[in-house]
């Protein structure tokens, strides 16, 4: 399973109409610029044990992730927003690890596109 839906990838390539190609680079510039902010709210909530903002920032974040076809780490943070919004914070823990290698994962392949286009 690619790291980036290259389905997601064309529709934004679609929506381009200047020619230039570049939508797509901004779309993963802006991902960069805000998901770096949402990594931090994530892992603050988790470590207060703080299930409503846990939720709110799984929420935001996936918003995002669904935008640039991460589906892998979309799904994940999914499940983080159940678990803040049931206060299942030991639960949501549980999935930390596998939150920041998915993260880093989706970042290096957003760089790797970004610096081709």
């Amino acid at each position: 399973m690619p790291i980036l839906n290259p389905s997601q990838l064309d529709q934004i390539r679609s929506f381009d109409v200047s020619g230039e190609r570049k939508l797509l680079q901004k779309f993963l510039l802006i991902f960069l610029d805000s998901s770096e902010k949402y990594m931090e709210q994530l892992e603050q909530a988790m470590q207060n044990d703080d299930g409503s903002n846990l939720y709110r920032a799984a929420h935001s974040f996936k918003s995002s992730t669904v935008n640039v076809g991460a589906d892998a780490l979309s799904e994940l943070l999914r499940q983080l927003e159940e678990y803040g919004r049931a206060g299942e914070m030991a639960n949501a823990r549980l999935l930390q690890q596998s939150l920041r290698q998915q993260y880093q994962l989706v970042i290096e392949e957003v760089k790797d596109i970004i610096e081709k286009s």
